[in-house]
């Protein structure tokens, strides 16, 4: 038996939607546009809070086509991408790990000073 690396390809739009207050439609797009130009306009602030931030797939031709591009001995390296989104999982553990730690010392009378982190880890939970 071989291993193959198999790909596929799909369209995609990234939208991304802020909040910007302005005297006119123009001044908002100009002050998001500026925005963008400082690389700031991920920031999610007060000022200028994110609201929307997705990449949406399109597949116009209906039809995802799979290429083996490459046969390999040995599995490549992960890329940056799945290590991010590993590491993105296991963050969202971690945080479900301390969520439930603090819950259990709680009930148990334990003494947990973790509250900043408690509160974070709610946050990335969406629990707040």
């Amino acid at each position: 038996m071989s291993r193959y690396v198999v790909e596929y390809e799909l369209d995609y739009k990234h939208r991304v939607q802020v909040g910007v207050e302005a005297e006119s439609p123009k001044e908002a797009e100009q002050e998001a546009d500026q925005a963008f130009a400082e690389g700031t306009i991920w920031d999610d602030t007060a000022e200028m809070p994110l609201l929307f931030d997705d990449y949406e797939e399109s597949n116009e031709s209906g039809a995802l086509v799979f290429e083996a591009i490459a046969q390999v001995g040995d599995w490549p390296a992960p890329d940056a991408s799945v290590v991010h989104i590993q590491q993105a999982n296991a963050a969202m553990l971690a945080c479900r790990y301390l969520v439930d730690a603090h819950k259990a010392a709680q009930e148990t009378g334990g003494q947990v000073d973790w509250e900043k982190a408690y509160r974070a880890a709610l946050l990335a939970l969406g629990r707040c």
